[in-house]
Parts: structure tokens; sequence; C-alpha cells
């Protein structure tokens, strides 16, 4: 879920930056890139390096002020939390083709989260799938418990068997 987090972060920083009366643009791009310390004993620096980590840059100035732009891949990898309008592409210095742009924006939650006035538990990806895919099942929430208990793996540890057993699997 790095990418759906990513943007999450990016929508947060906009309003913290609205709130402090500050200018920021924000380019959320998905992909591997390397982390970490670069150069000699004498001029270490932290640094990140990748395609992705260039591109990220270049969305951000392209992007409005208090804006966000995303890449196709965290479009595509995202949850479904998050709905994405397609923007004309743009030219980008370092890539011979125009690249597909995104503006991020958060779908509404029909339902309330967490604790429901009826006493029962309502995840967003109970509406909205985990792995970003189309709701297709006949029965959503078994469809979301059966996900979420494949990516995390860890149906026997204590704190999982306890909310399984107050949503009811």
């Amino acid at each position: 879920d790095d990418p759906t987090r990513a943007v999450l972060a990016s929508m947060e920083f906009v309003q913290v930056f609205k709130r402090l009366e500050l200018i920021g643009r924000f380019g959320v791009t998905t992909g591997r890139s390397y982390c970490g310390v670069c150069g000699s004993a004498k001029r270490m620096e932290y640094t990140c390096l990748g395609d992705c980590v260039n591109l990220s840059a270049r969305l951000m100035s392209h992007a409005t002020p208090l804006g966000i732009l995303c890449d196709e891949e965290t479009s595509k990898h995202s949850t479904g939390e998050i709905v994405y309008k397609a923007l004309a592409p743009i030219k980008v210095k370092g890539k011979a083709n125009p690249i597909n742009i995104f503006k991020p924006m958060l779908k509404e939650s029909s339902e309330p989260i967490g604790l429901t006035i009826d006493r029962k538990i309502h995840f967003p990806w109970y509406d909205n799938p985990i792995d970003g895919s189309n709701v297709s099942s006949k029965d959503n929430i078994q469809m979301s418990k059966a996900k979420v208990l494949q990516l995390c793996s860890v149906a026997r540890w204590e704190g999982i068997a306890k909310v399984l057993e107050m949503i009811g699997g």
C-alpha cells in the first residue's frame, strides 16, 4: 500500500501547507529506487536515486501550487480509496515519450470507518479492495477479509485472532 500512503501523505501535507499559508507542489511516483548513503569516508550524504525519483521531481515542477500529480504506476497500484483523474500527458526532460499523469482525489466513504453505530467493524477496504481491483464478488466483505489474510499472512497472531473474532471471521 506504499503508493496509497504516499498519496494520502501528500494530501495531508497540502492541508498543512494551506494552514501555514505556504506553497508546495507534490509529485508521487511508484518504482524502484536506491535510498541510502553515497560518497566516501570524507564526504557522505544520504540520497535517493532512480528514474522514479527524477520523474517525481518533474511532476512537482508541473504541478499547480498546492497540487499533487501522480504517474501511471501510482494510479494503478493505489487502493480504491483514492480515485484518479487522467490529465493530458506531459513531456518531461529525460523521457522520449510524453508521460501520462493523474490527479488524485479521495473517494468519499459511504460508511463510517471503524466501529459503527450497530457495533460492527467497518474498514474502507470493504468498499474499496486493498489491491485496487474492481469489486466483482457477491460477498465483498468475505472477499476483503480473505485478501487481508492473504496480504498480512499473520492469521495466527494473537492480535489478529482477536480482530478476526470481532469481525466474525
